[in-house]
């Protein structure tokens, strides 16, 4: 029984937080908005992919 409480309890926190948010107003968004969201998100995968890169060539030297 706990275990399924737990279950439950986890797959409503994982759906909740990976659920898409509605805006709070029906404001458009400028051009201007768009360039910063997309200079954001080319950061983050930048610094994501260096991140990634780091982890294998650590998996490789540390492998026996």
């Amino acid at each position: 029984m706990r275990k399924t409480i737990l279950l439950f309890l986890l797959l409503a926190f994982a759906t909740s937080s990976f659920s898409q948010q509605q805006p709070a107003s029906n404001l458009a968004l400028t051009q201007t908005d768009y360039l910063k969201k997309s200079k954001k998100q080319k950061t983050w995968a930048w610094i994501s992919t260096g991140v990634g890169a780091l982890f294998i060539v650590v998996a490789f030297a540390g492998g026996e």
